[in-house]
């Protein structure tokens, strides 16, 4: 019984670190495509007030002029099998379906909670005018679904 536990305990963390690992490849994917490093600073984790936003893009000073946006995008994700889904139930559902599973829904929440506690925190630390704030959950690998 005992190897069957630790088996399974090894098997859970083996899959969390995977899991972490792919959100880290959506994160860096989000960044490539965004990156810009003439006119952003780009910083991912950025560490405010007890807390780490998830990817942050603030205007570079001297670049203010070309009145650009800071942002800063907050993900969560959530498992099909949280949602107790297959990939093809998944097709078969709207947006608005999807976006009313408790889950899914829950999740958004959480993420705007944090987006607008992370860009009050970076409006403040980088005395920026403003910022433009991005709840994001990804359904599985396939979908994702945002407010902002």
């Amino acid at each position: 019984m005992g190897t069957a536990v630790e088996a399974a305990g090894t098997e859970a963390t083996q899959l969390a670190e995977m899991q972490r690992i792919r959100w880290c490849y959506i994160q860096i994917l989000i960044m490539a495509v965004l990156f810009n490093d003439h006119i952003y600073m780009m910083v991912s984790e950025t560490e405010v007030n007890h807390g780490h936003a998830d990817l942050s893009f603030i205007v570079r000073p001297d670049m203010r002029r070309f009145k650009r946006l800071d942002l800063v995008l907050e993900f969560k994700y959530v498992s099909l099998n949280e949602v107790k889904l297959s990939g093809e139930e998944l097709r078969q559902k709207s947006r608005e379906e999807l976006m009313q599973l408790p889950l899914v829904a829950s999740k958004l929440t959480e993420a705007e909670v944090q987006a607008m506690h992370y860009g009050d925190s970076l409006i403040e630390r980088f005395k920026l005018p403003s910022i433009t704030r991005f709840a994001v959950v990804a359904l599985g690998w396939s979908d994702w679904y945002f407010d902002g």
